[in-house]
């Protein structure tokens, strides 16, 4: 079995693109977005909330990591409804 490319450009875009990025706890289920705006524009991850802020999280399922980076809301739109939780991906602070 392989890590996903997809995954691995993920992990690579959040590190180049010079947001602080910190080790995650490895999610399964969640929000799931898109980022349409900002350095990571294209990227798909799951967005939490943390402290009042919102943070995105990729992760590499193969190996059980993640990673998360403070974002914007304003930047993300769901992707699709989360599957554990059934309503919206992004919920109204």
């Amino acid at each position: 079995m392989a890590v996903e490319e997809q995954e691995i450009e993920g992990i690579s875009r959040m590190v180049r693109s010079g947001l602080l990025t910190m080790p995650w706890p490895y999610l399964q289920a969640g929000e799931i977005v898109l980022v349409e705006q900002g350095p990571l524009a294209g990227l798909e991850g799951v967005l939490i909330n943390v402290k009042s802020s919102y943070r995105i999280v990729v992760s590499i399922n193969l190996l059980q990591r993640s990673i998360a980076t403070e974002i914007d809301r304003q930047w993300v739109r769901p992707l699709r409804r989360s599957a554990s939780r059934g309503s919206a991906a992004v919920q109204p602070q």
